[in-house]
């Protein structure tokens, strides 16, 4: 749907669809996942359930070089959140 997609409580990185058009909300860090980046998602998230078409159920997912025990901790409690983390070789 958008890189950096602008809403009236911040910008998303990336909002995307999946092939049944349910809308996922993506926060990318660059190193360490904090566990006030899930603070963030769930803010984008209600964002996208209130504002976009039908009102759908929303998907979130946090994307990190290392996803903090506190991170990992907190998210344990939210439904539709995953978290993922990536691994870059140069």
């Amino acid at each position: 749907v958008g890189v950096e997609y602008s809403t009236a409580v911040g910008p998303i990185d990336l909002l995307a669809k999946d092939e049944s058009e349910r809308p996922y909300v993506f926060e990318l860090k660059l190193d360490r996942g904090p566990d006030k980046a899930l603070g963030q998602l769930l803010r984008y998230m209600g964002w996208c359930s209130e504002m976009l078409p039908g009102r759908p159920e929303v998907h979130g997912v946090i994307l990190a070089a290392e996803i903090s025990d506190k991170l990992r901790f907190a998210a344990k409690m939210v439904p539709n959140v995953a978290l993922l983390e990536y691994e870059l070789q140069i």
